[in-house]
């Protein structure tokens, strides 16, 4: 069976034509509604706004140091973007204030300066700003003075130039008040300075005073101390001066010396004139010292005082010198410890003479304390001398003697150094005989000979040196306490006691053996070039060189006085430099054939070696 056809059914549903047009009428009139709405509410709002108002002022809170000024901006709130005027509506009831002028479009300034009163530390003024709108509500600009602390400036110190005593000198001083505010104290100053007239001061800022500062010493020195300020109590003023006495005295006490052997004390001090005229000065003392009793000491100038103690005055002092110049005095200390033990002995030396072989020799030898002080003196002395006696105690003053004996000798010229021990002190005395080989000659006058002089033989028992001159005759014996080293063959070293004598200059002289004028052997001495001496520790040093090898040297030393003048001779060293080597051989007759036959055969074997080569 056929059915019926049915369509499907649509998806849209069919709209009425004059639904669908109400529809978008409404959506054209909301649209229409709202583009509308703006134009006519600007217009309602125009109509119903109020009348503008000019914009508001800023208040301010400013500080200001007292006498300085401080630029003050005045603004509002926001921005404009038009020129604005600003009025002062209430001026500083203390202060002094510009009007304002513009800095920017919508900013103006104003300068404000300060009142000088210290009491016031506070202001204040209103001010407002005007458009074309009006003007604003007046706002209030609070000031704050600040006052700066006082500041004290002083000069770095205050010297005085050196016065002489009993005068004075005065300096003016200037403070100033650098800071602000007020500075108010008083200056203090110790003794010997003082404020002439008020001491107070009270200094604005910028305001200074000058006070008078007098210098008044009572007694002599260099014075420092520090002003100070009562304002201010860490500002320090420093102070210098000095006051000097008429005449000074350097140094201020004397301590006598004396030097070795020497029982004088002495000493010096400087005086100085330190006034502007010339001075005439005494001197005196109630103590055994010497020292000029008057003298003139021209203006700013030094005078060297010696002072001396009394010869004799070997004891432990304590006095003073008084130095006078019209009511001036002075005093100077002068001190003195006593004077050790000085043993003092002959400065010659001592000769027993000339004595036969076996025969006695003796000489006293006297010793004497010169000193302030007891010594234990002890001697000794080398052979063949003898010095008797044992060690005795010298108080001061006390002398004693040592008795010298020349024990039995070989004929020759001997000499010796007696050894004095005394404390500290050391002596060499020399000590010096001669013994001949026979008793000493007859010095009667002979009996007149009966017959012509003849030759005569040298009696018996006499040596052929006797007969020659003493000059010539040469004692091998080393001398005591010389020594002889480093013997080469150009130079040697010999050495001596330095307590041998005080001479401080030598010479040393070579023996020679020459024909006088009378054709007799004689002997001259010569000074020696080439030698250096030096004085090291207890000794006496001297260098020779210049010499000839293998050669026998007479040499003697010969003390020189402080004239440069020969003394007498300390000793006589005889001694032979070494012989020099040589590289060369010793040529002799054997040596001189030797060499000769070996030429011989070497000059042979070259003729046969020549032979063979011709072959």
């Amino acid at each position: 069976m056929i059915g019926r056809f049915v369509p499907p059914r649509a998806t849209f549903r069919p709209v009425k034509t004059s639904a669908f047009c109400s529809r978008w009428f409404a959506v054209l009139l909301a649209c229409g509604a709202l583009l509308g709405a703006p134009p006519l509410a600007s217009a309602e709002r125009k109509r119903a706004a109020p009348p503008e108002i000019p914009p508001p002022a800023q208040p301010l809170a400013v500080k200001v140091a007292r006498g300085e000024n401080v630029v003050i901006q005045l603004r509002i709130y926001g921005r404009k973007n038009k020129p604005l005027q600003y009025l002062i509506r209430t001026p500083p009831e203390h202060g002094r204030l510009t009007a304002p002028r513009v800095v920017e479009r919508e900013v103006s300034a104003v300068t404000y300066t300060p009142p000088a009163d210290l009491a016031i530390v506070r202001d204040r003024f209103t001010y407002a700003v005007q458009t074309a709108a009006g003007v604003s509500a007046a706002v209030e600009v609070a000031i704050t003075i600040v006052d700066v602390p006082p500041e004290i400036t002083v000069p770095e110190a205050l010297l005085f130039p050196a016065i002489l005593l009993g005068t004075t000198a005065s300096r003016p001083l200037e403070i100033t008040n650098r800071g602000g505010g007020l500075a108010e104290g008083r200056v203090t100053v110790e003794a010997p300075w003082k404020i002439d007239g008020p001491a107070n001061y009270r200094l604005a800022a910028g305001a200074s005073a000058v006070f008078k500062v007098i210098f008044t010493p009572t007694a002599p020195g260099v014075f420092d101390t520090v002003m100070r300020f009562s304002s201010q109590s860490g500002t320090t003023l420093p102070v210098h001066a000095e006051a000097r006495t008429p005449l000074a005295v350097t140094p201020p006490k004397i301590v006598l010396q004396h030097g070795v052997g020497d029982p004088v004390r002495t000493g010096a001090f400087d005086l100085a004139n330190q006034s502007d005229a010339e001075l005439r000065v005494t001197l005196a003392s109630s103590e055994r010292l010497t020292f000029p009793p008057a003298l003139t000491v021209p203006a700013h100038s030094t005078v060297r005082v010696p002072v001396q103690a009394a010869e004799g005055n070997v004891a432990a002092l304590a006095g003073e010198v008084r130095v006078q110049s019209g009511d001036f005095t002075l005093r100077v200390p002068v001190r003195a410890a006593a004077v050790g033990a000085i043993v003092r002995a002959p400065r010659e030396p001592v000769s027993l003479g000339r004595v036969a072989t076996g025969q006695p020799a003796e000489a006293p030898v006297g010793l004497e304390n010169i000193g302030g002080t007891a010594a234990r003196v002890s001697w000794e002395i080398a052979a063949p001398f003898l010095a008797e006696g044992s060690p005795v105690t010298l108080g001061p003053g006390e002398k004693t003697s040592v008795l010298v004996r020349l024990q039995a000798a070989t004929p020759a010229k001997h000499r010796a150094l007696l050894t004095v021990t005394a404390a500290q002190q050391k002596l060499a005395i020399p000590v010096e005989a001669e013994v001949l080989d026979e008793s000493p000659p007859d010095t009667s006058t002979p009996p007149p000979p009966a017959t012509p002089a003849a030759p005569v033989a040298p009696p018996a028992g006499r040596t052929i040196a006797a007969v020659f001159p003493d000059d010539l005759r040469v004692n091998l014996t080393p001398a005591p306490g010389v020594k002889l080293r480093d013997v080469t063959a150009k130079g040697a070293t010999m050495e001596w006691p330095a307590g041998l004598t005080k001479a401080s200059q030598f010479r040393v002289e070579r023996r020679n053996v020459i024909l006088d004028s009378n054709r007799q052997l004689a002997v001259r001495w010569t000074p020696l070039p080439g030698v250096v001496i030096r004085h090291e520790g207890a000794s006496r040093i001297a260098t020779i060189t210049g010499l000839q090898p293998a050669t026998a040297y007479g040499l003697r030393v010969v003390a020189l006085t402080d004239a440069a003048k020969a003394s007498i001779p300390l000793f006589t060293q005889y001694f032979s430099t070494r012989v020099q080597p040589s590289f060369w051989p010793k040529i002799t007759p054997v040596r001189v054939l030797l060499v000769a036959l070996l030429v011989c055969v070497a000059f042979v074997l070259r003729q046969r070696r020549a032979a063979r080569r011709e072959r």
